[in-house]
């Protein structure tokens, strides 16, 4: 390896100002401090909210938001309990309502621990929502169609 000869000398790179990156450093550090402050005020607001509040307001939110009667589910729901195998009997075509799958689902959150029964025949308690029960059922508001009907065993 030769060495510089004369005038020439070796090169270094010359230091550039570090002030642009260390500002884009700060505004990024600052951003993400100011976004998590704002996520965890949020985010303890909604717990206060939320585990203020009794498990009928919770089950009621969820109720109101699905556009179900919460008097009806709660009906339904006091009606049902564990080891019950229930069918859900709903009209498919219910006007302002949810379609009967999204309220096959609901009844199987809402009615936990009992079980929907996949054939008819191995169910002990019919649920009718919306659809026309027989007279036996112990019924809500037979107007609203909220009924549960316990077949004996």
């Amino acid at each position: 390896m030769e060495a510089p000869s004369g005038g020439e000398e070796a090169r270094r790179p010359t230091s550039r100002s570090t002030f642009p990156r260390n500002a884009t450093v700060t505004v990024a550090v600052a951003s993400v401090v100011l976004t998590l402050g704002t996520t965890l005020r949020g985010i303890r607001a909604d717990a206060h909210a939320y585990l203020g509040s009794t498990a009928a307001e919770r089950d009621h939110t969820l109720t109101d938001a699905l556009g179900f009667s919460s008097e009806g589910w709660d009906f339904i729901h006091d009606h049902v309990k564990r080891g019950d195998r229930y069918v859900l009997i709903v009209l498919r075509d219910l006007r302002g309502t949810p379609g009967a799958h999204d309220m096959s689902s609901y009844a199987g959150y809402r009615l936990m621990p009992a079980i929907a029964a996949r054939e008819p025949a191995k169910a002990n308690v019919g649920v009718y929502v919306g659809a026309p029960a027989p007279p036996a059922a112990r019924c809500v508001d037979r107007t609203m169609t909220a009924c549960v009907l316990r077949r004996r065993s």
